[in-house]
């Protein structure tokens, strides 16, 4: 369709009323009802190599009631934009995470792609339907970097690094591998620690959490450039939605860790750490590459 519009722009409406048929059908199984669109306000977009995501002040989505679904496209150039199926189509309610103030979805794009993809950096524009008709229309530059995705079945994970990282020599399969680039002064890495014991089975999911990955950055110290010196938790960050998920920021000489972990739906400590200089830090890679780590 939106070929369509591209060399026919006197079409726009019977596009706009095309797109809105073929969502509700799909959504509802029927064409939209004959009513007036909710126009929503306040919708922010983010993109990351690994996911797409919009946010939306609170009371003008009923959760309960209301249909939505999302259509998110990219600019391609001379061929105009193009729809992401990977991140598109009906939002499951029980998707909506609040914050408050705010509901979000986010949609894993990375995850949801054989060989794993990552977004890269461009235009991009989301279509927000409510109940079959067209309630909000955003787009947004993202200056993503070129990214490649890559996975492992052994620990169940995906992720987007700089495509000069090479896979690490100190991979121990099954329980942790990773990529560093050339000097080895950065990296990433992520490791599955086993299911809890008799002990730990009643223990608090963050205080585990937070305790096996200080072990594990202590005890692989020999994976980074400098011995590990401080912890300190981010309370602003979150890690894979994981039961007792928690973030730390960690020190070493010249260089820094962030590690995320959480307790996977199987028992397990999930943990995701990107490292490097300091002054790698002042830049967006190591977050998006942080940020990008999925399950799958």
């Amino acid at each position: 369709m939106e070929l369509v519009l591209r060399s026919k722009k006197e079409r726009e409406k019977d596009v706009a009323a095309m797109k809105e048929f073929v969502v509700a059908y799909v959504q509802n199984g029927a064409p939209p009802k004959p009513s007036e669109p909710k126009r929503l306000e306040g919708v922010e977009l983010s993109v990351q190599p690994s996911y797409a995501q919009f946010e939306i002040p609170k009371g003008q989505i009923d959760t309960e009631k209301d249909k939505v679904s999302v259509q998110w496209y990219r600019r391609e150039g001379k061929l105009g934009w193009a729809a992401i199926e990977q991140v598109s189509g009906p939002v499951d309610p029980l998707f909506y995470q609040d914050t408050g103030e705010t509901l979000f979805i986010r949609t894993n794009f990375l995850a949801a792609t054989a060989p794993p993809t990552c977004l890269t950096s461009g235009d991009y524009r989301l279509e927000l339907y409510v109940n079959g008709r067209l309630g909000a229309r955003q787009e947004m530059k993202a200056d993503l970097g070129e990214l490649q995705g890559t996975s492992d079945t052994d620990i169940g994970y995906a992720l987007c690094r700089p495509k000069e990282w090479k896979p690490s020599e100190q991979a121990l399969p099954g329980l942790i591998t990773g990529f560093v680039s050339e000097d080895g002064s950065s990296g990433a890495y992520v490791l599955k620690s086993g299911a809890a014991n008799a002990e730990q089975g009643d223990a608090d999911p963050e205080k585990r959490a937070l305790e096996t990955a200080q072990i594990a950055v202590s005890g692989l110290s020999f994976l980074f450039p400098a011995e590990p010196d401080e912890f300190t938790v981010d309370n602003e960050s979150s890690f894979l939605n994981l039961s007792g998920e928690i973030v730390q920021d960690v020190t070493y000489p010249g260089g820094q860790i962030t590690v995320g972990s959480g307790i996977d739906v199987d028992g397990n400590v999930f943990i995701g750490m990107v490292y490097g200089p300091t002054d790698y830090f002042a830049g967006s890679e190591p977050f998006s590459v942080f940020n990008s780590i999925s399950q799958k």
